[in-house]
This record gives C-alpha cells, structure tokens and sequence, in this order.
C-alpha cells in the first residue's frame, strides 16, 4: 500500500515501481536482513499460533491457501529459504508480469495528480 498526496502520486508509484526492479540485485538487501525478516517472520508465527481464536485463523489461512503439511514445516522451510529462492520467484511471478494498480481518490485529485492507466501499471 502507498499512501502520498496528489502533487506527489507519479513520481511515488514511478519510486515504487524503482524498488521493485531493483529487488532481485544482490545489493538490494544484505544477508543480515535477510535474517532478520526471516526471525520477524517466525516470531509472528509463533505469536500467531498463542491464541486459540487466532490459531485458527492461522490454520485456516494455511489450510485454504497450501495445505496442513506446508503449515507444520513452515518454520524449516523458512529457516531454508535463500537469496536464490527469493530471486526466483521474483523472477517467476513478480518481474515483467501483468499485475493491477489500482488508486483510490477522488475525481478532483485524480485531475491533479496527472495519473495515468499506465503509471498505475508502471509503464
């Protein structure tokens, strides 16, 4: 989600789509991060499965979208995940393919923002 005035829309989602090429370069993020966002990851996981209320959610999120077994080795699968596999579904799913941007905003700010179908889709 961006949130940015009007004046200022363009050249944010032009800085959004930036990012995103940017994601697959071996710079764009170090190994201690990596790390960390994993540990951030498992924390709320485990933080998740606390409650019963939202255990179930949990369970149900990860029943309805890859199945019990993914659910239950989601942390070791986790802990494996690498540079590599990132870059490959980067790669796979996310790099050059079609995708909606959608802005939310009213016609007085539509007019002033200059926004285009092909700005909100980063061409």
């Amino acid at each position: 989600m961006l949130v940015t005035t009007p004046d200022k829309a363009k050249a944010a989602i032009k800085a959004v789509y930036n990012e995103i090429s940017q994601w697959t370069s071996p710079t764009y993020y170090s190994d201690d991060e990596l790390q960390a966002s994993k540990a951030t990851l498992q924390s709320r996981d485990l933080f998740d499965r606390e409650e019963t209320s939202e255990y179930t959610h949990t369970l149900g999120f990860w029943w309805s979208s890859t199945g019990i077994d993914y659910f239950r080795g989601y942390q070791k699968n986790l802990n494996a995940t690498t540079r590599s596999d990132i870059n490959r579904y980067i790669s796979t799913y996310v790099l050059g393919k079609p995708h909606v941007g959608l802005a939310m905003m009213s016609e007085a700010a539509k007019a002033s923002s200059g926004l285009t179908e092909h700005d909100l889709i980063g061409k």
